[in-house]
């Protein structure tokens, strides 16, 4: 019934087209390498380090009509060369054979258009930003859905955002491609997700946003947040609250506070879960959108039973731009500390970007790792 649906959507806008717009292409070429020091062991140990490629091509094709339907469709490439090293996106031969294969998949199809006033509507596989639901940007290919989103700007500075989730690739590291399979499984269950939202920026130099998630027979979630400016500095406060089908109701809340000191960045970052056996990662995936994620032990701040703070440091420098991110989370059983110092620098169309790593859990041997991320525009 879904795809029905979609086909006659398709077919009813485009069957007005005059075929006449516009094309644009774009993509980029991206190589991530990290090298470990994993308790003690050696960084040249290839089974310990991570190295994938990745290329993507996207297109954007706009139709002269009066719903202003435009096409958008992308495909993703990723490699390690038959590495002996891990990668950051698990491209499996299948689900039973470990093994890198490489991999190519149509990440992006969708169809967007303005069925009424004010009212914008994407269906098909396309990228999500909610604080449930939500691309993951950190991993070498973003994880996409095959969903419908509708928004609505009616009200002033308003949006009003209603969006279905049917499938999706989701998993930050565990985002899988199979030969054997399509890797775009059932959200969260078979019968997906619903997401709804308000987001209002009336007040001067504010976002308020309100949002309720549904994941059909397995939970209903609320998130509010407030972000605001005020004398310079930047503020903002995050409650949310997990309600399973099963088990007990969870909770969580954040705050934070930035700003800057003769052109240093400065944030500080406090939040809590409580210990109800309830998460606030991002469904189905690894990151978190909580104001204290670390910068890579992503989601671990959003665990059950946890307490946490990020401090963060920046500064642009005549030749590269530092950033230095420090992450202490506190469960019941294990403390984990991550301390993150970036260098980043573009070249034209080139981005480069180094990132000395540290991640110490409870008395254990630390690990350490040296990251470097090109990312080639075109």
């Amino acid at each position: 019934m879904k795809k029905v649906a979609l086909s006659l959507v398709a077919i009813s806008v485009l069957s007005s087209a005059a075929f006449a717009g516009s094309v644009k292409y774009s993509g980029d070429a991206k190589l991530f390498y990290s090298a470990v020091n994993s308790g003690g062991q050696n960084f040249n140990k290839k089974e310990n380090n991570l190295f994938d490629m990745a290329g993507s091509l996207k297109s954007e094709i706009k139709i002269d009509n009066s719903f202003n339907p435009v096409i958008n469709w992308g495909l993703t490439a990723v490699s390690n060369f038959n590495s002996k090293s891990g990668s950051w996106i698990t491209h499996q031969a299948s689900p039973s054979d470990a093994s890198n294969k490489d991999a190519i998949w149509l990440d992006t199809l969708n169809l967007t258009f303005n069925p009424f006033a004010n009212t914008t509507m994407i269906i098909g596989r396309q990228q999500l930003d909610t604080p449930m639901v939500f691309s993951e940007q950190w991993n070498i290919a973003p994880n996409t859905y095959d969903s419908v989103v509708l928004a609505n700007t009616y009200f002033p500075k308003t949006t009003l955002v209603a969006a279905y989730v049917d499938k999706s690739n989701t998993g930050g590291l565990t985002v899988n491609y199979y030969s054997e399979e399509s890797s775009f499984k059932d959200f969260g269950t078979k019968d997906g997700a619903y997401a709804f939202g308000i987001v209002n920026k009336s007040l001067a130099d504010t976002t308020l946003q309100a949002w309720a998630f549904d994941v059909v027979h397995a939970a209903k979630v609320g998130w509010l947040q407030a972000d605001t400016k005020y004398m310079g500095l930047d503020y903002g406060i995050q409650l949310a609250t997990r309600n399973p089908n099963t088990g007990d109701t969870g909770t969580a809340s954040a705050v934070k506070v930035a700003g800057s000191i003769n052109g240093i960045g400065l944030s500080a970052a406090y939040s809590t879960v409580s210990k109800d056996g309830q998460d606030f990662v991002n469904v189905g995936g690894a990151q978190s959108k909580l104001y204290t994620d670390a910068w890579w032990m992503v989601g671990t701040v959003a665990a059950s039973d946890t307490k946490a703070y990020t401090l963060t440091a920046s500064y642009d420098f005549d030749v590269v731009n530092s950033s230095l991110y420090y992450t202490h989370s506190k469960t019941a059983e294990i403390v984990t500390k991550e301390t993150t110092l970036t260098f980043d620098k573009s070249f034209g169309k080139l981005d480069t970007s180094l990132a000395l790593v540290n991640v110490q859990k409870d008395a254990t041997a630390s690990d350490n790792e040296i990251q470097a991320y090109l990312t080639y525009h075109f």
